[in-house]
């Protein structure tokens, strides 16, 4: 079998990105509704086709090698390229389709998102959308590198390069017993 790097398969660099992404093989397969042993069998058989180890496995820790990490930055450009281009493609046929990924800090991502996530679907059946968690600096990172489109803060941000919308005021009350001294 003649080695070449001309030509790879985009579903093996997607299911090289969620491994590197989720730093987990088992999770990755769970992710793409794949088994381990075809998610085991796609990263080998890139290793291969590149010639090269593309992600370092060692104390049951997944890390991409300097190669993966490279490889890693350009599968993540294509993929938003390929979500890109079906949205277009849904939009020219007059439908929503596809994945949308969603970003939420902790407390919209753990308890205001997922009703209105579900309440979303519901809508919009076609659209699946894909929900991270993180901090609010982060979620607001993502967003500036493309790796959600939407992101629901705790804060408005000052970063010029986005816009920050205000959608729901959170209100803080203080409960103390009715003879408490205040």
């Amino acid at each position: 079998m003649t080695r070449t790097r001309d030509d790879f398969d985009l579903r093996k660099l997607e299911v090289f990105y969620w491994v590197a992404e989720l730093k987990s093989f088992s999770q990755a397969a769970a992710h793409l509704a794949l088994t381990q042993p075809t998610v085991s069998a796609h990263i080998s058989e890139l290793e291969e086709k590149l010639g090269s180890k593309v992600l370092s496995r060692v104390g049951g820790k997944v890390a991409p090698t300097a190669v993966g990490q490279l490889l890693f930055e350009r599968a993540k450009a294509l993929l938003a390229l390929k979500r890109e281009t079906l949205a277009a493609l849904s939009q020219f046929h007059g439908k929503l389709k596809g994945e949308l990924l969603v970003g939420g800090s902790n407390i919209p991502g753990e308890y205001v998102l997922p009703g209105k996530l579900g309440a979303f679907i519901q809508k919009y059946p076609e659209v699946k959308p894909i929900l991270r968690i993180g901090d609010s600096a982060g979620i607001v990172e993502a967003v500036l590198g493309g790796e959600v489109e939407i992101g629901f803060v705790g804060f408005k941000g000052a970063d010029g390069r986005l816009f920050f919308h205000r959608i729901w005021k959170d209100e803080m009350v203080l409960a103390v017993p009715k003879d408490h001294p205040w």
